[in-house]
């Protein structure tokens, strides 16, 4: 074969694979009382998959958690389900993929989740966005690390004892360093601000911190 049209053949195979893997998606929709969150494909060694979110909410509309059901399929086989309990304490308002890229191996294939709540009671109202990252290797998913990146929460009416107001997001590196499994260190870097409760925003203090994490054969470990 001609040199020059190999990446164009490549291209085709790629596109033809994530094809067919849409129209397998009819026989794995997410069944009552689960309720769909989302579909994302993804390539693993020339390999193309893709993965599913089901959520199942727990008691009634607002109510607090529930499971999170994340299940791959490559063609029409499923090779690797696997149910998440989500305790929030709040309401859960949206479940997504993260659309960012996290080349944490060679070897396995991984991506990102985002959990958004909302926790409101009678003197407070906060927000915050965690990322959960799973793995899938060979025939196992697992959830490897779970990292608040979006926080903010201030005091409503509750005086005399209010929360501060606080703003910060964090953003995750993947590090060149590896662990004996073959998996990248992490460094998660958390800015924002935080200002005393009834302070003008004069008084804001930074926050900015960052951590690294270490894979120990089972999940990421903060390691400073």
């Amino acid at each position: 074969m001609d040199r020059a049209h190999r990446p164009i053949t490549l291209l085709r195979h790629m596109v033809a694979c994530m094809l067919a893997l849409l129209g397998s998606a009819a026989h794995a929709g997410c069944t009552p009382p689960q309720e769909p969150q989302g579909e994302r494909l993804f390539m693993q060694n020339g390999a193309a998959f893709r993965a599913q979110l089901c959520w199942h909410p727990q008691g009634d509309v607002g109510a607090a958690g529930g499971r999170l059901a994340v299940t791959v399929w490559q063609g029409e086989q499923r090779v690797a389900q696997v149910s998440f309990p989500v305790d929030i304490e709040g309401t859960v308002r949206d479940i997504r993929f993260d659309r960012a890229n996290y080349a944490l191996s060679a070897q396995a294939a991984s991506f990102g989740v985002l959990v958004d709540a909302r926790l409101r009671g009678a003197g407070f109202d906060q927000y915050s966005t965690d990322l959960w990252l799973l793995v899938l290797d060979g025939g196992q998913l697992a959830r490897v690390l779970v990292q608040n990146m979006a926080w903010e929460a201030w005091g409503t009416q509750c005086e005399p004892d209010c929360i501060d107001t606080s703003k910060t997001k964090s953003i995750v590196v993947i590090g060149a360093q590896k662990a004996p499994q073959g998996m990248s260190e992490l460094r998660v870097r958390t800015r924002g601000w935080t200002t005393p409760y009834g302070k003008a925003s004069q008084a804001a203090q930074r926050v900015d911190s960052a951590t690294r994490y270490v894979f120990n054969g089972a999940v990421y470990e903060a390691k400073d």
